[in-house]
């Protein structure tokens, strides 16, 4: 008995298979809003942002009181991002295994507190850190063509407040290139400066707070 299918019939299943996969991909790669709570819009960035939104769609004609308003937010984001929570979940081991968890969000709004990384040096113990490098400002540095933010946000995301296992490597081989290029330097200092970004109309905030410090010494990095 001959068992064997003919041609046309794999090529309209694999055609299938490769439907359904990149269907799939397209929609997990949407930008599906994420639940949005009430702690979401108790920022003050988001307060700012529903009040702009009511001032909006009352010169529309949409009276809209702000209790209501923030309830719809929330309701419709929890809608919204529910299908494709119910999609990804048992993707999601093989969604890892390929690497193909990122999806096209969009920022709608400018980050509130940048973080910019920062290296010091110190030339001896008696002597005080002095900048070396700081990212975006000093881009003369010969650190700048190694250290570009897009090279280093998988090892430090400023969006997050968890560090990843590779921050102190990281932190350690900054150091050693910069041991390598300036051999009076004794102590290397890394971390990050985070910033405030106000919204429009409201007063600068000029305050840099140094983050996630890490010192490194000569005779321990170059053995």
């Amino acid at each position: 008995m001959n068992l064997s299918l003919p041609k046309e019939f794999w090529l309209f299943w694999r055609a299938y298979v490769l439907a359904g996969v990149i269907g799939i991909s397209l929609f997990l790669a949407a930008p599906w809003p994420r639940p949005i709570t009430a702690a979401d819009l108790h920022r003050p960035e988001a307060r700012q942002e529903v009040t702009m939104w009511l001032d909006l769609l009352d010169r529309w004609g949409w009276h809209w009181e702000r209790e209501p308003f923030e309830d719809f937010i929330i309701q419709t984001s929890t809608m919204m991002a529910g299908p494709a929570k119910g999609i990804r979940k048992p993707l999601r081991p093989v969604l890892r295994l390929f690497g193909i968890e990122q999806r096209w969000g969009l920022f709608t709004s400018p980050d509130t507190y940048p973080h910019r990384l920062i290296v010091d040096i110190k030339h001896g113990p008696n002597t005080k850190f002095e900048r070396y490098y700081t990212a975006v400002e000093m881009e003369d540095s010969p650190l700048t063509s190694v250290l570009a933010y897009r090279r280093i946000r998988g090892v430090y995301d400023g969006n997050t407040s968890r560090l990843g296992k590779s921050y102190a490597p990281f932190t350690r081989w900054v150091s050693a290139r910069v041991f390598a290029l300036e051999p009076s330097v004794q102590t290397i200092r890394v971390g990050f400066i985070r910033s405030h970004t106000t919204m429009p109309g409201a007063p600068a905030d000029i305050e840099k707070k140094p983050r996630l410090m890490r010192i490194h010494h000569r005779a321990k990095v170059m053995q």
